[in-house]
């Protein structure tokens, strides 16, 4: 995980000092969640291929796991975000084709204040951390309703400043790396994941996503 924390290091010394400039509203309205979202276009970009197929929901995503301990460690989930005290949220996924080979999604969440949304990120950074080094059984609501079941291999939890981030691989019908991180910034907390069935590098791309998105906080 050394390089990712070299690129958290990077892009946090690029992000902050535009931060000091910026003179945003005392609070990011939740009118203002769907700018914090990434385009269909950014995450091409990031991951390299065409993502046609785009669903989107006023909500996080429903999954479930055999150790609810780890909160959201997989995937923002309604499980983990319903314990907390957000006002709105959004999520979408992208992918390439049915049964995908690469898989972009993200949640956004907007909190009445501040010290809200670092609790929850605080608590998230304690549940994710005692799963590292572990195996755990998820399952996810698909689009189409079905629930689709996976073992997941968490490999090391690191975090610098307010980003948390952890790598892992999955195994269903097929195996995917995929990288998870999570941003907790003003009132907000964004979660980003990406995945890939075709190379480690490929599905550990979601941190560059957050670079696109995560300076936005700032500027609604």
């Amino acid at each position: 995980m050394r390089s990712v924390v070299a690129a958290l290091m990077v892009a946090l010394g690029a992000v902050y000092p535009a931060v000091a400039r910026a003179e945003p509203s005392p609070h990011v309205p939740p009118a203002a969640i769907d700018r914090l979202m990434f385009t269909q276009r950014e995450a091409e970009q990031v991951m390299g291929v065409g993502l046609p197929n785009i669903h989107r929901q006023s909500a996080t995503f429903a999954s479930d796991t055999d150790r609810p301990d780890c909160g959201s460690v997989v995937l923002a989930s309604v499980s983990s975000y319903d314990r907390s005290s957000y006002v709105a949220a959004h999520s979408q996924a992208l992918w390439d084709h049915p049964g995908w080979f690469t898989l972009v999604d993200q949640s956004v969440a907007v909190f009445s204040t501040d010290e809200e949304a670092r609790d929850f990120a605080r608590s998230e950074a304690d549940r994710w951390r005692k799963c590292e080094q572990q195996t755990i059984n998820v399952s996810e609501q698909s689009i189409d309703g079905t629930t689709l079941t996976a073992t997941v291999d968490i490999r090391g939890v690191t975090q610098v400043d307010n980003v948390l981030a952890v790598g892992y691989g999955r195994n269903d019908a097929a195996y995917a790396a995929c990288q998870h991180v999570l941003l907790g910034e003003r009132n907000v907390a964004i979660d980003i994941r990406t995945c890939s069935t075709v190379s480690k590098s490929g599905g550990e791309r979601a941190f560059e996503l957050m670079k696109i998105v995560g300076p936005r906080v700032w500027e609604v």
